[in-house]
């Protein structure tokens, strides 16, 4: 089809023609068809080569790579909001015409401004119709006559085409990405109701992140999840990971006494975590299941590479773990692993994580995992149930808005799908959809750090992305 641009203001289309515009007799509101509008994209010698949507250089924050031995990493991207100065024709049969079609125009930016957010509609021109819009959303605007369109004879009645017209510039913050607009396309499903269980290897699902610009630096989703049968949700541990190495062989009962004693070692290949470490921009993050804890139970971390010594230690000897039959999950926190490549030296040595236990009674490692995340976060105060779902929300998805992030995402739950029950607090960065990685979670039936984790239970989880992009040209 022809190039399609326009102004959708409080739900009247504003089009702008690629080519001569119609002459506005005074009368009606012609602007709300592409054939009839007097607004045009200017592209003459006058005003210059003929406006495309400025694509947003991100702006990259650098900072150590956590093992590359010197060189830096990018540890966070922003893009600022876009400024753009449209050139624009405004024709009518008579300088009156001109200037109430002017006035029409900044009235409806000024209108739509102070009440919700303008959409700016960007299609190129497609003779085979393939290619689709693409949304952004206007954030200020106005529009400003050029000079000698006001004061010299361009303004004066004449018969000649040159002269019938008003030059102005159009001026639109935006905001730098542009998406779809609900209601008129659809996100993209990232996961389509899958049943994850709450235990070490079933507990994530690959991710589908096939439309948009972002698809390695991470799109915004939203995601329900719902706790199946007698499952239960107090606190959620939710990430976007490219990988997760978990190790539950070699640990069996063992008797605790004053002294910390070695309740199993799990072994990390050291090939993986390299190739994980140095290819993606992830950081690693432990955590610990205790299947079975004695009458008091304390437990200390010891990390090493094989054939070394103790590099750091994760020490909880000042927190007593209470005895239940179900586990309980100690999120570690993140931890260092140092891999170094670049100075020489070939090999690779496994990861070796020694969990240690004094106190009384018997106590057993149910797991050891080390998760490999792009985003983490951990939302407490939930109630979730199999009537009771968890939702995660980071963009609108049912209002007519542009699909762009929100400033915050926002965590609820919901009573049968359709009634907020709960607002909750995230704490750390929701997950984001990236091509090649998966959602992760966990759940424990208690709201506390080290709750308790029954890994019988299970949940149906379903992710939507929207899909961003960075330039007026849309290929999917």
């Amino acid at each position: 089809m022809a190039s399609d641009v326009r102004l959708i203001i409080s739900g009247t289309n504003y089009y702008f023609a690629y080519g001569k515009a119609a002459y506005w007799t005074g009368s009606g509101t012609p602007w709300t068809s592409q054939s009839t509008t007097p607004y045009e994209l200017a592209n003459n010698p006058v005003t210059g080569e003929a406006w495309t949507p400025t694509a947003d250089t991100p702006t990259r924050a650098y900072a150590p790579a956590l093992n590359g031995g010197g060189a830096l990493a990018v540890s966070d991207v922003s893009y600022d909001v876009v400024t753009e100065q449209i050139p624009i024709q405004i024709r009518g049969s008579t300088p009156a015409n001109r200037a109430l079609a002017y006035r029409a125009l900044k009235r409806a930016l000024d209108t739509g401004l102070n009440r919700r957010a303008v959409v700016l509609r960007v299609e190129p021109n497609d003779p085979a119709g393939t290619l689709s819009p693409v949304y952004y959303e206007v954030l200020a605007g106005d529009v400003q006559p050029f000079g000698s369109s006001m004061f010299g004879d361009e303004m004066q009645v004449s018969t000649t085409d040159a002269r019938q017209l008003l030059r102005a510039t159009l001026t639109l913050v935006r905001r730098p990405l542009g998406g779809i607009l609900q209601g008129t396309d659809s996100p993209e499903t990232a996961v389509n109701s899958v049943t994850l269980t709450n235990t070490i290897t079933s507990n994530f699902t690959a991710l589908t992140c096939t439309r948009g610009d972002l698809i390695n630096a991470g799109q915004p989703m939203n995601v329900t999840i719902t706790p199946i049968s007698s499952a239960t949700i107090s606190r959620l541990y939710l990430a976007t990971i490219v990988a997760g190495e978990g190790d539950s062989t070699g640990f069996s009962s063992t008797a605790l006494s004053g002294s910390y004693t070695s309740m199993g070692i799990a072994t990390f290949s050291g090939t993986n975590l390299a190739t994980l470490l140095t290819q993606y921009p992830v950081t690693p993050r432990l955590f610990v299941r205790l299947s079975s804890i004695g009458a008091t139970t304390t437990i200390k971390i010891n990390l090493a590479l094989a054939g070394g010594s103790t590099y750091h230690t994760i020490d909880f000897s000042d927190t007593s773990f209470a005895s239940t039959a179900t586990g309980r999950l100690i999120d570690c926190g993140d931890i260092p692993i140092p891999i170094t490549p670049g100075i020489g030296i070939t090999g690779n040595p496994d990861l070796r994580v020694d969990v240690q236990g004094a106190g009384s009674g018997n106590a057993t490692v149910g797991f050891v995992e080390v998760l490999f995340y792009y985003d983490f976060c951990v939302i407490g105060g939930l109630d979730a149930t199999s009537s009771i779902a968890f939702g995660l929300a980071e963009f609108p998805a049912n209002d007519g808005r542009v699909l762009l992030p929100f400033e915050q995402a926002q965590a609820y739950t919901t009573t049968g799908g359709t009634q907020v029950r709960t607002p909750l607090t995230i704490q750390g960065t929701p997950p984001r959809c990236r091509n090649g990685g998966y959602l992760w979670m966990y759940a424990t039936t208690e709201d506390q750090w080290a709750g308790v984790q029954n890994t019988a239970h299970t949940y149906t989880v379903v992710a939507n992305q929207a899909p961003l992009y960075a330039g007026g040209l849309r290929a999917d």
